[in-house]
């Protein structure tokens, strides 16, 4: 998610409002709103009042207790919570406060129809980019983030929330958060989920007819046989962790003199990541050299194998050198072809 931060280690099972307490929030809210009487308001049922209680990294301790609940109100739909607050889970807690912020809230953003005009040209100009772009990126929401229960508000000054559906590097489906003040700024983060998004349906395309889970990189498959590891075990470790970004890694080799070997999921693909020190291997398959060649050399070298360059047990050396990216006196930067397969997890 961009802009987001990982806040506590676990999530406890008790809950900071006891179901008493979030029965009566819920009737109050509900009491409330039906006095208003705008039927363009759909009332929050209990259901949609969310609760957590976690613990924080801090040696104090504390429990933290999170209350969420999200109300349409026609226009939009506003997002409120209450996250941070150092207290016991057991502690008191305001419930008729609570409901007469959530009420203003509401208030607030009915009233604020400036940023409802900003809201809608947003949403807009989200589903155009995506039109453009040709982009299977699904839009779930566009609205403003969520804002702290007990400072009610108006809209206008909070940035805007777009909840995107698309593949993650495991080629699972899932969610992701692109926030900012920047309409422009938004829709350059969809152009760049939409490429990540693209190169993983193509990915899930060329496995599925082998019955795959992931695609396996040849420089990938040769370093993980060089160690005596299986591609199903790796694969497993891999699927069984969070596919967080940039991509998931498990390290084959490390030493301070040898160098770095390692593999990572990226989208859907497990490719080869290696640091030698005078060289190195990127997870995008170019092989940098802090050395630079005659152009006369450059010529010769595009189209020979790795092993002619550089010879080491981690590197495939049968990979094809397709081409020279950058050079200059001292780098040089190649791009490596070899092939891939899909794979599954008996192998």
């Amino acid at each position: 998610m961009f802009g987001a931060e990982q806040e506590f280690d676990m999530v406890l099972d008790a809950p900071a409002l006891n179901s008493d307490q979030l029965e009566r929030l819920a009737a109050n809210v509900r009491r409330r709103l039906e006095e208003i009487g705008d039927p363009a308001i759909r009332i929050p049922v209990l259901e949609d009042y969310r609760v957590e209680c976690h613990t924080s990294r801090n040696p104090d301790d504390y429990f933290y207790y999170d209350l969420a609940v999200d109300i349409d109100i026609g226009s939009t739909v506003i997002t409120l919570h209450r996250r941070k607050e150092p207290r016991p889970c057991y502690g008191a807690v305001d419930v008729d406060a609570l409901a007469r912020s959530i009420v203003m809230h509401v208030l607030l953003a009915k009233s604020d129809r400036m940023a409802i005009t900003a809201l809608t040209a947003a949403q807009s100009a989200v589903r155009a980019k995506i039109k453009r772009d040709g982009s299977s990126l699904a839009i779930l929401s566009v609205r403003y983030e969520p804002e702290e229960i007990t400072t009610p508000k108006i809209l206008s000054g909070r940035r805007i929330w777009v909840d995107v559906g698309l593949l993650d590097n495991l080629l699972h489906p899932t969610t992701e958060t692109v926030t900012s003040g920047s309409i422009r700024e938004i829709c350059g983060h969809l152009r760049r989920l939409g490429d990540k998004h693209r190169e993983r349906l193509a990915t899930l395309e060329r496995i599925t007819p082998y019955a795959g889970v992931l695609e396996l990189d040849g420089l990938a498959e040769h370093a993980i046989a060089a160690v005596g590891r299986d591609v199903g075990e790796i694969a497993k470790a891999m699927l069984a962790a969070e596919p967080v970004e940039p991509a998931l890694e498990v390290v084959l080799s490390r030493d301070e003199d040898i160098g770095h070997f390692g593999v990572r999921v990226r989208d859907g693909r497990i490719v080869f990541e290696a640091h030698l020190g005078h060289c190195w291997i990127d997870r995008e398959g170019l092989l940098g050299v802090r050395q630079g060649f005659p152009d006369t050399m450059l010529v010769a070298i595009a189209g020979r194998r790795l092993g002619d360059l550089i010879d080491h047990p981690m590197l495939a050396a049968d990979a094809q050198i397709a081409a020279v990216v950058r050079a200059s006196e001292d780098f040089t930067e190649f791009r490596l072809l070899t092939h891939s397969r899909a794979i599954d997890l008996m192998e």
